[in-house]
């Protein structure tokens, strides 16, 4: 019921941005013979569960996260734009999921007029930092871009991160 959905995002509004939940996302819900939930989980990649436990005796909910072991990878890209190719078409043929290939895009937008100023031999480097588990990739942090053209000029982007989660200062 609204209530008690109510009172799950309540007990998650600090865990998880809802803004950025997915298809695929995984929910799962436990109920008792009564058919009264027990427990709310939420899962956005394999290695981290959201849980959320409705504790009977005090009306409130008890939260934890099940973690798996990850490990983070740096990788490098490089490349130069051929002839009727675009920066999109070359990420993706490297093999990045298209989100992370836009996101590249929208790092760089603010930057480069692409429709204008992207040329054949224009050259760009990207510097990630990919979240494994299992051998898969689970998160990717775009730390640096860089895109250099004759026309476009060159430019580069930083990723900054602030320790406070849901902070505005996180960003390129």
């Amino acid at each position: 019921d609204n209530s008690m959905a109510l009172t799950i995002i309540n007990a998650l509004r600090d865990e998880v941005e809802f803004s950025k939940l997915k298809v695929g996302d995984k929910l799962e819900a436990v109920f008792n013979q009564n058919k009264e939930l027990v427990e709310f989980s939420l899962a956005q990649n394999p290695a981290e569960k959201h849980v959320v436990r409705l504790n009977r005796n005090t009306g409130k909910c008890d939260y934890h996260l099940r973690e798996e072991e990850t490990h983070w990878n740096a990788r490098i890209l490089e490349g130069e734009l051929r002839s009727g190719s675009t920066l999109i078409e070359d990420l993706l043929a490297r093999g990045l999921a298209p989100f992370v290939a836009n996101e590249i895009i929208n790092v760089l937008l603010c930057k480069v007029n692409f429709r204008m100023n992207a040329r054949m031999g224009d050259r760009y480097k990207v510097l990630l930092n990919e979240r494994k588990h299992n051998e898969e990739t689970i998160q990717t942090k775009i730390l640096y871009t860089s895109y250099s053209g004759e026309r476009a000029g060159t430019h580069e982007a930083f990723f900054y991160e602030d320790e406070e989660k849901s902070s505005t200062y996180t960003a390129h």
